[in-house]
């Protein structure tokens, strides 16, 4: 089984035991705007902006707020009972669009039991480069012996075929480094949080986004800032990705 089927079964489970999802057009931010804010993140790159906000973080609670062009997302994370709640809103009215309620111990249990972040690798071959990473944004390239030379690049659950050439070559080379870039976040992701640490964080990263995974970020600003750079990293291949015909 590998790393991207793990973190699929973890997350899958979690969120059949834990989840609820709400549509509503009555609830709003107004109750957790006010006179909360004690931290503020930046998070920007060429392709997109979002501002994160650490609303609150004390003993019992931690509180992160990310407004991006089109979702603000709340991530609350009940140190006391280990619960992650993610609320999601329309930037345009306020109106709660989702919540998800994510019990942590579920995904620590699970975590332990399985070595999620040494996966099984496919064999590489000569005619073939490759990388997986554990967010899902990953290419193999398969080069032949005529010079035509094949992609297979995967965006979270989206995948796309196609053969290069001079049309979208240069998208896909950036997808290529945007990826590269996603699994060296990764990797300082780990090496900054801990093996079973990292696995939760990017678990529920892969969930609620960047406000979720630093709603579970605690200590040094180690994690925070390799957690900033991963969603940035993600967010480019994702454009790049998009762009690719």
């Amino acid at each position: 089984m590998n790393k991207k089927t793990v973190f699929t079964l973890t997350l899958s489970s979690i969120l059949l035991l834990n989840s609820t999802t709400t549509l509503a057009n009555t609830s709003t931010l107004g109750t957790i705007k006010p006179n909360l804010s004690t931290e503020t993140i930046a998070n920007e790159d060429q392709n997109s902006k979002s501002d994160i906000v650490i609303l609150k973080d004390d003993k019992i609670q931690k509180i992160v707020k990310e407004i991006t062009s089109d979702v603000i997302t709340i991530a609350t994370n009940n140190k006391v009972e280990n619960v992650l709640t993610i609320e999601k809103y329309d930037v345009s009215n306020d109106s709660l669009i989702s919540t998800e309620v994510i019990n942590l111990n579920e995904i620590q249990s699970l975590n332990q039991q399985t070595n999620k972040l040494s996966p099984e690798m496919k064999a590489s071959s000569v005619n073939k480069s490759y990388q997986y990473t554990f967010t899902d944004r990953e290419y193999e390239i398969y080069f032949f012996d005529s010079g035509r030379v094949n992609w297979q690049i995967r965006s979270d659950d989206r995948r796309k075929s196609v053969s290069e050439n001079s049309g979208n070559r240069t998208n896909l080379k950036n997808f290529r480094a945007a990826v590269e870039r996603v699994n060296s976040s990764e990797l300082a992701v780990i090496s900054a949080a801990g093996v079973t640490t990292a696995a939760s964080l990017i678990t529920v990263f892969m969930t609620g986004g960047l406000a979720a995974g630093l709603a579970l970020t605690t200590g040094g600003g180690a994690v925070a800032t390799a957690m900033v750079t991963m969603n940035s990293a993600v967010t480019d291949a994702d454009y790049y990705f998009n762009r690719v015909k």
